[in-house]
């Protein structure tokens, strides 16, 4: 990729500007407050766009800061590069009312979608972390952030394994992570859901199971009881009818002398009333008929004496049996009641089968969760292969890196499990903060242009430098230009020193001359 042209249509200090470059290294010269942070910041903004942060952030926020002054409604600008053998031309609105970004190759007049990553895409996949940890250099930031550390974990281990940045692995490993949660909390709402279930129906079964065994003990003596009556019914049923028969004989006679006797009053009864009826005198009717009434009245009597003796007698031998008949009954009772609980106890069962059965979908969710646990452990192992080996590429290019740009001072650096910076002299190993400033600020641009070289394995990105190398003396900053002069990338250098120029001035000339 190699940018063409910039158009400020507004933006910070700058209105309608127009700002062309070409391959290799452009160093853009000016003064303090010149406009040289703005114009980089531009340059980030075209490719990645600026929000408007929120609350008090939003008061020293990039949004803020490079808002024009004249006219803070209109906030745009437009940037035409090359990649692949194309030219696109990129237009953004930043205004956060009305922002809006067009993607458009000027080659075949196509417009493509940025939000769909088609500008990702001819960035090589970079995002702004790394663009901003690697190619895009501020003034006095030399220092990669802790961004830096998890792109180069992620870009590492998706390097070798995909060639590119299709496949995050660390985006992989989370979502199963994710997804292994999910099915956690589903299993263990469904365990515990499933356990309260069980715990119903096993109260239930225990108490169904403990009425069944008392019906059944009810079932157990009351058949015993029944044995028993009938027992004593058999050992005491000559007797009784012999007791019987005597009854029956004695209240038969009684009846007979009973019916004997009402014939004789109804007669008498009947004289009297026919004796009332012919006789004269008031008071012998009156008295012919109290005696009727009265033989009527013991007539009355005697007949339903008569009927109950028969009544005694039918049922003098059915006393014995009504204990036996009554057993009989409360045990065809228990009977049925014992037939509803079982019914009920098999349904309690087929109940809890069913929701036993239920575990097997549970069972499922734990072999999914082992799983994306095996999965998550390969993931990670087949990683940290590849991390190994990508990290060893990115410690020996930067080591080179290093090397030319220190002059051979140091050869060797390399980024430890925890991505800290190491160095290797033959005396000792040593960490970043035991070496100095300058020396610090080289590592750290060796370090930045290894990663760029690691995460974009196709196509070349510009580098822009802003005011980077303010505290390089002569050598450091001779050495720097020149590897990135033989580096073949384009380079934006924004500077407020002339120095810069001359030495890149004096940096051609040599290769010139070594080329002849």
């Amino acid at each position: 990729m190699r940018i063409l042209e910039l158009q400020i249509r507004n933006f910070g200090k700058f209105r309608d500007q127009i700002i062309t470059f070409h391959e290799g290294i452009n160093i853009i010269y000016g003064e303090n407050e010149m406009g040289k942070s703005t114009i980089h910041a531009f340059i980030r903004g075209m490719l990645f766009g600026i929000d408007k942060m929120r609350g008090r952030a939003a008061r020293n926020d990039e949004y803020t800061i490079r808002q024009p002054w004249d006219n803070p409604g209109y906030f745009a600008g437009a940037m035409r590069f090359e990649s692949g053998g194309k030219i696109f031309r990129i237009e953004r609105n930043f205004n956060k009312l009305e922002k809006k970004a067009l993607l458009i190759c000027e080659s075949d007049g196509e417009e493509l979608d940025i939000i769909h990553g088609d500008l990702q895409m001819l960035m090589e996949g970079l995002n702004e972390t790394a663009f901003r940890n690697t190619i895009f250099i501020r003034q006095n930031s030399s220092k990669t952030d802790e961004g830096l550390a998890a792109e180069l974990r992620n870009y590492m281990a998706n390097f070798e394994s995909a060639g590119d940045d299709e496949i995050n692995v660390v985006k992989a490993i989370e979502t199963l992570k994710d997804k292994q949660r999910e099915c956690a909390v589903k299993k263990k709402q469904q365990d515990e859901v499933r356990s309260e279930r069980l715990e119903q129906v096993q109260i239930k079964l225990d108490y169904v199971e403990q009425e069944i065994r008392g019906l059944q003990k009810q079932q157990e003596d009351g058949t015993i009881k029944l044995q028993e009556l009938r027992s004593m019914e058999a050992r005491e049923g000559l007797a009784e009818q012999e007791k019987r028969a005597r009854m029956e004989a004695r209240n038969r006679e009684e009846i007979k002398m009973l019916k004997i006797r009402q014939i004789c009053l109804f007669t008498a009864a009947g004289i009297a009333v026919l004796m009332g009826i012919l006789l004269k005198p008031l008071w012998l009717k009156m008295a012919l008929g109290i005696a009727a009434v009265l033989l009527f009245a013991y007539c009355w009597y005697t007949n339903r004496y008569s009927r109950n003796r028969e009544q005694e007698s039918r049922q003098s031998g059915s006393g014995a049996s009504k204990a036996s008949q009554k057993m009989v009954w409360n045990l065809e009772r228990i009977q049925e009641e014992l037939h509803e609980k079982r019914v009920l106890l098999e349904n309690l069962k087929e109940n809890q089968a069913d929701i036993l059965a239920e575990k097997a979908d549970s069972n499922r969710i734990q072999n999914d969760i082992e799983a994306l646990e095996i999965a998550i452990s390969t993931i990670q192992d087949i990683s940290r292969e590849i991390y190994k080996e990508s990290a060893r590429k990115l410690n020996h290019t930067a080591s080179d890196i290093l090397k030319e740009v220190t002059g051979g001072n140091y050869t060797s650096i390399y980024l430890d499990a925890n991505m800290q910076v190491r160095i290797n002299t033959p005396q000792k190993l040593l960490y970043l903060e035991q070496v100095s400033r300058g020396t610090m600020d080289q590592i750290y641009f060796a370090l930045r242009m290894a990663a760029a070289q690691l995460f974009l394995s196709g196509e070349k990105m510009p580098l822009i430098f802003d005011d980077a190398f303010v505290m390089y003396d002569e050598q450091r900053l001779k050495r720097t230009l020149k590897w990135l002069y033989k580096s073949d990338s384009q380079v934006l250098l924004f500077t407020c020193h002339k120095r810069e120029g001359a030495i890149l001035e004096e940096i051609r000339r040599e290769e010139c001359f070594v080329q002849k």
